[in-house]
């Protein structure tokens, strides 16, 4: 039995309202001069950085969306997956935090690189957790610039940066096909995908 936590009437309604702030309020974009470029081609009015999306243009675009009954994300080697259609649930971690709570302190304080293990030790005894999309962002990388500054050159760099401190986890989920090439670190964590 499936649980129906909202009406088809509400869902209807959250799509409405989207579709109202994604045309009338639009959405920020941060020093990307390419995308915006590439959505006034698609049919988005742009004022300064901020873009505004037509609903036509997204309920085309929804319209291109393959049926979720046959979507699957696959692990890097291929031998797990986890599927997306109606009445599979699947639960995922996902952000790149800077900052760990510290329970024997009582307050956050910066990621560092033992945190790491500690979070694919959980992260692995989760067995309501398919997959993860963390990396954490450690005080060391921050100080270097490696959250902004360095490339992907190859695909398989970058699909190593979006696992990021996944690598080795049994149910880590990283396969998901791109090419990150001459794309950023950040660019590529941010989902500005070919």
């Amino acid at each position: 039995m499936l649980t129906n936590i909202l009406k088809e009437e509400d869902v209807e309604k959250i799509h409405e309202a989207t579709l109202k702030v994604l045309s009338n309020t639009g959405i920020y974009f941060w020093n990307s001069p390419e995308a915006i470029e590439i959505l006034k081609k698609a049919g988005c009015r742009v004022k300064d950085t901020r873009v505004f999306y037509p609903a036509e243009l997204v309920e085309g675009t929804l319209k291109l969306v393959p049926d979720r009954n046959n979507l699957r994300i696959y692990s890097s080697d291929g031998k797990m997956s986890i599927g997306l259609k109606k009445g599979e649930v699947n639960f995922s971690t996902i952000g790149n935090p800077y900052y760990i709570f510290d329970f024997d302190k009582g307050k956050s304080r910066n990621a560092v690189e033992s945190d790491v293990d500690k979070f694919r030790i959980i992260f692995n005894n989760l067995d309501n957790f398919q997959l993860t999309a963390t990396r954490l962002i450690l005080e060391s990388m921050r100080k270097k610039g490696e959250t902004s500054s360095l490339r992907c050159e190859k695909t398989e760099e970058a699909l190593a940066f979006f696992r990021g401190s996944n690598l080795g986890l049994k149910k880590a989920v990283g396969k998901i096909c791109f090419n990150g090439t001459g794309r950023s670190k950040e660019q590529v964590r941010l989902g500005i995908l070919e």
